[in-house]
């Protein structure tokens, strides 16, 4: 039950990031 969340936490940080890095002008460019 545990690693299913904590799999599901890192899947959506990893997701959020990889949105993040897509946005033109993002922070982690500079």
């Amino acid at each position: 039950m545990v690693e299913k969340i904590l799999i599901g936490v890192i899947v959506i940080s990893i997701f959020g990031l990889m949105l993040e890095l897509k946005k033109p002008g993002s922070w982690s460019f500079h």
